[in-house]
């Protein structure tokens, strides 16, 4: 459904600002006389075909922020015009809640909840498959292995018959989301270290002190590791622990140290050779050469960011979620913002497939926008709030609320 046939209540607004007579009228003149060249500088023009995505894993749907970079872009489409909900799955326990994103694969969807389950349901109807005991964070699945943690112990289970083929133990809670590249899982745990396991055997390659806890997800390209690593500092003179965390870049193969960047910052997202961090305190994103930790720039939001807020990146374009619910698309090479639009509640984490920018909010609505324009495509209710970035796999996109996980294709 276009945008003037269903009213939003989305608040456009276009950067740099142009005199929309003049936009009109360089469109109009695009329109007739079909010109093939570059359009003028200065005037965004929509393409007709949706923008080829960035090389990211197959199965991306199996890993949270939908790659093993963070970088929130899906390699399959989502649906191929304004959907509908397929089905809803509801959490029994009064109290129980939905605390991780979900993952898909293998004909599969798993999630965890605050009663520290994981769950399984069919992807084709959200009929509940099985369950075990599982903490906060997001699964991964690769080569048909699922991958979660519970208390102190990692686990491998086979995702069609729930066989359990090890377990690996810290000394503390794990609520890291696995990363899978090549034969090893990475991730953290609150003993203040990253590990390094064998896939097929748990057995530990290396591991890495970050901290005082590890509870960031890690990010994985081009032969390194890179983790937010926080350490407890309580006050002076108060009761209070404050956090500072900090990236650290670790050789995959060895563990070694590479680089560290020293400012509080969210989780590091990597795409294209450079990573991509938040800055907890000072509402600025950074951007740092992957290799040598090198800042290339730094760009401060005038209104701030979410206190959770991690970089989406696709298409030559940051998209990330600021206080005052705005999204702001940021262009990575001028670092100008290209668009931004507002809502009445707040915008959830985004997440993009093929030129479409899916976001949740707490107006109950699930939304897709022309990620290039900010424009809406289409929105359609949900009986809840939607959290967490959504994914899509196989048409369909996977959201999640507060006690509800929903299929819509």
């Amino acid at each position: 459904m276009s945008h003037s046939a269903h009213p939003s209540c989305l608040r456009y607004h276009a950067a740099p600002p142009l005199c929309w007579t003049l936009l009109t009228l360089c469109c109009v003149v695009f329109l007739i006389t079909s010109c093939t060249g570059s359009p003028g500088s200065g005037t965004v023009i929509p393409m007709p075909d949706v923008p080829a995505p960035t090389t990211i894993p197959a199965r991306d749907s199996a890993f949270y922020l939908a790659n093993i970079g963070r970088t929130g872009e899906y390699g399959t489409a989502g649906p191929a015009q304004r959907p509908s909900l397929a089905w809803t799955y509801t959490t029994t326990l009064a109290y129980d809640v939905i605390v991780s994103s979900v993952a898909v694969a293998d004909g599969r969807v798993s999630f965890v909840t605050s009663e520290g389950y994981i769950h399984q349901l069919e992807a084709s109807t959200g009929r509940e498959q099985w369950q075990d005991r599982a903490r906060m964070a997001t699964p991964a699945v690769a080569a048909g292995i699922l991958y979660y943690g519970w208390q102190t112990a990692l686990y491998a289970v086979e995702v069609k018959t729930q066989r359990r083929l090890w377990q690996f133990s810290t000394t503390h809670d794990i609520e890291s989301s696995p990363a899978i590249a090549d034969d090893h899982i990475y991730f953290g745990s609150n003993d203040g270290n990253l590990y390094a396991v064998d896939r097929a055997t748990g057995q530990l390659a290396w591991k890495f002190h970050a901290g005082d806890a590890v509870t960031a997800d890690p990010a994985v390209s081009n032969g390194l590791v890179y983790i937010a690593g926080t350490n407890l500092q309580p006050t002076p003179g108060s009761d209070n622990i404050a956090t500072r965390d900090q990236i650290y870049a670790v050789d995959a193969a060895t563990g070694a140290q590479r680089w560290t960047f020293p400012a509080p910052v969210n989780k590091p997202v990597v795409a294209d050779g450079v990573v991509y961090a938040i800055g907890l305190e000072s509402d600025t994103v950074y951007a740092l050469e992957a290799q040598s930790g090198r800042q290339l720039w730094a760009y401060t939001f005038p209104d701030g960011v979410m206190y959770d807020a991690i970089p989406v990146i696709a298409n030559g374009i940051l998209y990330i979620t600021g206080r005052g619910h705005t999204l702001h698309a940021i262009d990575l090479k001028t670092q100008q913002e290209r668009w931004a639009i507002t809502n009445p509640t707040y915008i959830t984490l985004p997440s993009i497939a093929h030129g479409v920018l899916y976001f949740g909010s707490d107006d109950k609505y699930l939304h897709a926008v022309n990620a290039l324009t900010g424009h809406e495509n289409w929105r359609i209710p949900t009986e809840s709030i939607v959290g967490g970035p959504p994914v899509i796999a196989d048409g369909t996109i996977y959201i999640v609320g507060r006690k509800n996980v929903y299929a819509i294709r």
